[in-house]
């Protein structure tokens, strides 16, 4: 059987061509550390990115945190480290933060909680990459505050205040 690899450089084609301006709408899930499709903090295994830099990443196989592999176990995988690849090929925050309108999911779980917390109150921040998504960059490359549907049960949300910080 022919293996079919993944042309990262052609999906950035494709945003480019389809949807220079942003794409309509993105849905997003925070990670309990904070990530979004897999954009973690990048500043980990002595590794220096400039924020700058993050903000620009655009499609990219990225080596995914041991504490998100264990969690994605849990989770999606019934405990079964073994069935959660520790790489992942993601949509970098360049092409992220251009959607016109971005929805964040919570689903699950009480852990989450802070994800949440942080996401709707930290001041943006690339060491907790969820708190990006209230932000839009713009086709001059500027960060402009937009507004951020977000969609949790009561078990995820709980007493979820700008306090609790």
């Amino acid at each position: 059987m022919e293996r079919e690899y993944l042309d990262k450089d052609e999906i950035d084609r494709a945003f480019d061509e389809h949807a220079p301006e942003g794409v309509d709408l993105c849905l997003a899930r925070v990670g309990p550390e904070g990530h979004f499709a897999f954009n973690e903090d990048p500043n980990f295994r002595h590794v220096e990115v400039s924020e700058e830099e993050f903000l620009a990443d655009r499609t990219r196989l990225v080596l995914v945190n041991t504490s998100t592999v264990d969690m994605d176990a849990l989770v999606a995988g019934c405990g079964d480290r073994s069935g959660v690849p520790p790489f992942a090929v993601t949509i970098g925050p360049g092409d992220v933060l251009m959607a016109r309108r971005t929805e964040v999911i919570f689903f699950a779980g009480k852990f989450q909680r802070t994800a949440l917390r942080e996401t709707l109150f930290r001041k943006p921040t690339m060491r907790f990459p969820g708190s990006l998504l209230k932000l839009r960059r713009e086709k001059d490359g500027s960060l402009k505050p937009q507004n951020l549907t977000v969609w949790a049960t009561p078990q995820e949300a709980g007493i979820v205040t700008s306090e609790t910080i």
